[in-house]
C-alpha cells in the first residue's frame, strides 16, 4: 500500500490528469477513483492551484478547472512554441517571487 505522501501525490496527478476532460466533475471523480472524501480531493485543487498548474473558475457549485500552461507541462502536454515561451517565463516569474520572499541574512 502507498504511504500518505505517495497516495497524495497520485491523487494529484490523477487530477491532472482527468481535469481537461472532466472539469465540472473532477472534485466526484476522484473522490470516487481513490475513495476518499470531496473535501480532501478540494484540499489537492488548492494545492494544485497555489503551485500555479490549475486554476478555478465559477461559484462553488458550478466551479470548473483548467490546467494552466506549466500544469500542462508538468504532465507533458505538447506546447507549442508560443506557449512554451510563456512557461518559461512563467517559471522565471515564479522563481523570482520565491527568492525575493526569503529572508536576506547578510554576513
Amino acid at each position: 500500500m502507498a504511504g500518505i505522501r505517495e497516495r497524495g501525490l497520485l491523487v494529484r496527478r490523477y487530477i491532472l490528469e482527468h481535469v481537461g476532460s472532466n472539469s465540472q466533475h473532477i472534485v466526484r471523480s476522484t473522490a470516487f477513483e481513490f475513495g476518499i472524501s470531496r473535501q480532501a480531493v478540494n484540499k489537492h485543487l488548492s494545492r494544485l492551484i497555489k503551485e500555479g498548474l490549475l486554476t478555478a473558475r465559477g461559484t462553488t457549485r458550478n466551479r470548473t478547472y483548467s490546467l494552466t500552461i506549466l500544469g500542462k507541462r508538468r504532465i507533458g502536454v505538447p506546447l507549442t512554441n508560443e506557449t512554451a515561451e510563456e512557461a518559461e517565463s512563467e517559471i522565471n516569474s515564479r522563481r523570482g517571487r520565491a527568492e525575493a520572499a526569503r529572508p536576506h541574512n547578510p554576513r
